[in-house]
């Protein structure tokens, strides 16, 4: 069955990349967090699989669903301690949230003989649509990030003191890197015409 094969696939990439974390990882205390998480996932993981179409199948795949969100809460303690490449995390949580809209799906059809392909179409399309979010967050170059850091580091500021700062880059390629800023949600646009200026999103401020 297709569906099976999937949640095979991905549940391996999602081991693989656990792996990789937990072990590139500086932090040891993180490091033997993830292993354990790790552990836990593949024991609930083979006791779902022995459960088959019986019985126990919705309780186990509930247990994934739960090892599954303890897993996205420590990447994303890792991701703001900035503990490894943000590139991996990213790609470990699309693979999570692939196997977790698996689990529903797989789930749902066996105790309810619900239709695959329309729960598939929907697990296909939000794929698609967090695929698109990390494929932006990560298209971010250095020069995006240095421009973040001078706005952040000035409160708030005007296109002039921008280009005063960055002059060595023309103009029209800075409007362009601060649109795609803001389209990304690492500044604030605040303002009409002239009296444009830029700003630090209010949870990034500390």
């Amino acid at each position: 069955m297709k569906s099976g094969d999937d949640l095979v696939k991905t549940f391996a990439n999602c081991f693989r990349l656990l792996a990789k974390i937990s072990m590139s990882i500086e932090d040891s205390f993180f490091g033997n967090l993830l292993q354990d998480c790790s552990q836990s996932l593949l024991t609930e993981y083979v006791k779902f699989l022995k459960a088959g179409n019986g019985a126990h199948v919705a309780q186990y795949g509930s247990a994934l669903i739960f090892q599954i969100g303890s897993i996205t809460g420590i990447l994303e303690i890792i991701k703001h301690l900035k503990l490894i490449d943000q590139i991996t995390p990213l790609l470990l949580e699309l693979e999570l949230l692939e196997l977790k809209l698996l689990l529903l799906n797989f789930r749902k059809t066996t105790s309810s003989g619900g239709d695959v392909n329309t729960n598939n179409d929907l697990a296909a399309n939000t794929k698609k649509k967090n695929i698109k979010k990390i494929t932006k967050s990560l298209e971010l170059s250095e020069l995006h990030k240095q421009i973040a850091d001078f706005i952040k580091s000035e409160n708030r500021s005007q296109n002039l003191e921008i280009f005063s700062k960055f002059d060595f880059i023309s103009r029209r390629t800075l409007k362009r890197k601060l649109s795609e800023l803001v389209g990304a949600g690492a500044i604030k646009r605040i303002g009409l015409g002239k009296k444009v200026f830029y700003t630090a999103p209010a949870d990034s401020i500390k």
